[in-house]
């Protein structure tokens, strides 16, 4: 599924930066300051709304505002509302 992501985002005039963990989403942001962020929940080292959070801590100080989407196979209550507590979307694969 991460390819086609690759291939569809390419496809329609995107720069993909791909990081295999959240550790390496977070120095990536870091590197590239992207205006989207999609990001899987469940990682193995971080999750998805841990790689939000330390990206919006570094996004407020450089006065940034990148967006999100999350990506998932679990369409639970729960994730739902915290992924739209957030202001944010969720692709569900």
């Amino acid at each position: 599924i991460l390819d086609l992501m690759k291939f569809s985002l390419k496809k329609y005039k995107f720069d993909v930066i791909h990081a295999n963990t959240g550790k390496e989403a977070i120095i990536k942001y870091e590197q590239f300051s992207p205006e989207f962020i999609l990001t899987d929940i469940y990682m193995p080292d971080l999750d998805g709304f841990e790689v939000y959070k330390q990206i919006q801590e570094i996004a407020l100080k450089r006065l940034e505002n990148p967006k999100f989407k999350f990506v998932t196979s679990e369409d639970s209550l729960e994730i739902i509302k915290k992924v739209k507590s957030l202001g944010s979307e969720l692709i569900l694969k």
